[in-house]
């Protein structure tokens, strides 16, 4: 996803410890950054928590920030990194989704069961995608669910575009021969 012209310039703004640059970047990344957190953890706390832990983190290191233009990648990073310690502190292992919130998303006009069929079938999604590994997981998450390109996501990963490729062929492999299997809500 590309900076635009204006929040490049309110980095800027918030390197040089300008108080109003640094609130317009969390009104302008807030939601998004929320729901990013979300899918790292088991509820709403504990995605305030890891946010602001993360919003502590962009503007402590702001300043290293090279090139405005990487800042939403750059910022993923601190995300799953700060995730990551956290786990390490806690010594689990990571949840890359949130249930309640995946089956509470607004659906177009809906008859209920619809809406319920359709909240079962985002869940199961969800969790299908949560048994793949890791790096398959967060490529998967990236680019289907976030909407980033493979560049992004082999930026934000540290890897080439090549692997970030590979890695989504082999995991869509795998959630299409488990999507498949007979006890899916897909299969229904």
């Amino acid at each position: 996803m590309a900076v635009t012209e204006e929040t490049s310039l309110l980095i800027d703004g918030a390197k040089d410890g300008d108080e109003e640059a640094v609130a317009s970047l969390v009104e302008i990344y807030k939601d998004r950054l929320f729901r990013i957190c979300l899918y790292f953890t088991k509820g709403e706390e504990e995605a305030e928590d890891l946010m602001q832990d993360v919003f502590l983190s962009i503007f402590r290191s702001l300043r290293s920030l090279k090139t405005n233009s990487y800042f939403e990648t750059w910022m993923y990073k601190i995300v799953m990194n700060t995730h990551y310690q956290n786990i390490r502190r806690k010594n689990k292992r990571p949840i890359f989704y949130n249930e309640d919130v995946l089956l509470h998303q607004k659906s177009d006009e809906k008859t209920p069961d619809e809406s319920h069929e359709g909240g079962v079938q985002r869940g199961y999604l969800m969790k299908t995608i949560d048994r793949l590994p890791a790096k398959q997981r967060e490529a998967v998450l990236l680019m289907y669910v976030e909407g980033y390109r493979r560049a992004d996501i082999a930026r934000m990963l540290e890897t080439n575009e090549e692997t970030i490729k590979s890695r989504l062929r082999i995991a869509r492999n795998k959630l299409r021969d488990w999507l498949n299997e007979p006890e899916s809500p897909f299969q229904r």
